[in-house]
């Protein structure tokens, strides 16, 4: 069952699948359409050369027909000298369409013409014309009359105008006859390729949209080629993968349950040990403070107080880990001001590394606006960051606490020490649980590793964000609150504020 977080995916994931095919469907419609224009195109460019082709051959072959017919009459005709035969000879041949021109030339120079008049030259003159000459014989003329006896010269002129447009009228009709039965033939084609491999294609994406589904089926597919085969690794595939996904839910379900059933365990533990650590941290402050006690009691009571107060801050601090583990802690909103807030972090910090020697100096901006948060994990926060400054300090450097008013209406709270240089690379990993910055420190410093830890959850509580910066031997942590956890005072002087308020223990 898909959780809320997933459905944005989910969506994105459907939108995509609507994109592939149309995407697929685009592509054959582009396909098919190409081939359509490039086979009317070769379509075009054939059927021109045929049609020149053609033309030219009728034309000769109607030319050449015209002088079979024509030229024995018209030898005979010259061979006996009578020029009204071939003048009625040569206007016979008017009667045909694509008739142009005819002429005769005799052998002793008389020129017999009928049809369009030729140029100053004796050139014909027309368009699209042919010209076919063939020289008449006295064999022509009579039976046995000499082959070489030269008669005179036939010339037909045919013109091309007419067959052309008869041939062009038939051409078109051709073609569009072609382009109809080329398009049905690729529409038939496209309609083949839908069924052979879009449909597919959109059926699997469309199942991919239903993996999740509780109810999914796998896909029929009742062919047997190429889609057929990769629809059944399909559905192999997804069975696959929703087996692995019930038992990786099975997984996280058991690890959230150990989880939980961890948090609760440290938490009921933590209770636990809280009593009789009170206990004995209160029985040893009597000891260390009573009179009739030797200097010997009272420093071992003390060795014992101040261990007793350690572990019951590692105790205090495991119990709040848990309890953001479990997603129980909530922050009180209330008005809070953040100045007696870091005066109390000091405070507490100060009684207990007195001994460092380190002074923690205040610095609070007069104007800074109110916050709303909680007060008791904003402290300890505080305490975390300047507990963590003093103890890795230089014996005898100064930490600083610095509040201020940032340009964008929020708070900036800055914690700074001059000490061991931080690695910037290690910030995020000193941020986890049970980590420190440097194992080398575990050995040399105590704790165990949950201040930086905690103080990111406390920020993260109160919708801000934690900062580590460390340039030489200086390293500044911050905590930034939005400006939407901003109040202005409304009236009210301002902040206290409070420089050098630290002194060396």
């Amino acid at each position: 069952m898909s959780s809320p977080s997933q459905k944005p995916e989910e969506q994105r994931n459907q939108t995509r699948r609507v994109s592939i095919a149309a995407s697929v469907r685009l592509r054959f419609m582009l396909t098919v359409v190409a081939v359509l224009m490039l086979s009317l195109a070769a379509f075009g460019l054939l059927s021109e050369k045929l049609r020149s082709e053609a033309i030219e051959n009728a034309v000769q072959g109607k030319a050449h027909t015209l002088l079979e017919l024509t030229a024995p009459s018209v030898a005979r005709a010259l061979w006996t000298l009578n020029a009204n035969e071939v003048t009625a000879l040569l206007e016979g041949l008017t009667a045909d369409s694509d008739f142009y021109s005819a002429a005769v030339i005799t052998d002793y120079g008389q020129r017999y013409r009928v049809g369009q008049p030729p140029d100053r030259d004796g050139n014909e003159t027309g368009r699209n014309l042919l010209t076919v000459t063939r020289s008449l014989y006295a064999s022509n003329a009579v039976e046995g009359g000499r082959a070489d006896q030269w008669l005179g010269d036939l010339t037909i002129t045919l013109t091309k105008d007419a067959l052309i447009d008869n041939l062009n009228a038939r051409v078109s009709q051709v073609v569009i006859l072609v382009s109809l039965l080329v398009t049905l033939a690729l529409a038939a084609v496209y309609l083949l390729l839908t069924r052979m491999v879009v449909v597919p294609i959109r059926t699997m994406l469309a199942a991919l949209g239903r993996v999740r589904s509780p109810d999914w089926q796998p896909l029929r597919w009742k062919r047997s080629d190429e889609f057929g085969q990769l629809i059944s690794e399909f559905n192999t595939m997804v069975e696959q993968i929703r087996r692995h996904e019930e038992r990786l839910e099975g997984a996280r379900f058991a690890a959230e349950q150990g989880s939980r059933a961890k948090s609760s365990f440290v938490a009921r533990m933590s209770h636990e040990m809280r009593t009789p650590l009170n206990v004995v941290i209160g029985f040893s402050d009597l000891l260390r403070t009573d009179p009739d006690a030797n200097d010997t009691m009272r420093e071992q009571a003390g060795e014992i107080y101040r261990s007793g107060q350690r572990l019951l801050r590692m105790v205090v601090d495991i119990l709040e880990m848990a309890e953001f583990d479990a997603g129980t802690v909530r922050a009180n909103d209330a008005r809070v001001d953040l100045s007696p807030v870091i005066e109390r972090a000091v405070a507490l910090v100060r009684a207990r590394r007195a001994e460092v020697g380190s002074r923690i100096i205040i610095d609070v901006a007069p104007d800074l606006p109110m916050i709303r948060g909680d007060a008791p994990r904003l402290c300890r926060m505080i305490e975390h960051l300047i507990d963590n400054a003093v103890k890795f300090s230089h014996t005898g450097s100064d930490v600083g606490v610095t509040a201020i008013a940032d340009t964008a209406g929020g708070v900036r709270l800055s914690v700074t020490n001059h000490g061991q240089p931080f690695p910037p690379e290690l910030s995020d990993w000193a941020m986890r649980p049970f980590e420190q910055a440097d194992v080398s420190h575990t050995r040399r410093y105590e704790g165990a590793g949950l201040g930086l830890t905690l103080c990111m959850r406390y920020a993260r509580l109160h919708d801000g964000r934690l900062t580590i910066h460390s340039e030489g031997g200086l390293t500044e942590v911050s905590f930034t609150l939005p400006p939407e956890r901003t109040e202005r005072r409304g009236g009210e002087a301002g902040s206290r504020q409070a420089v050098g308020a630290g002194v060396r223990g």
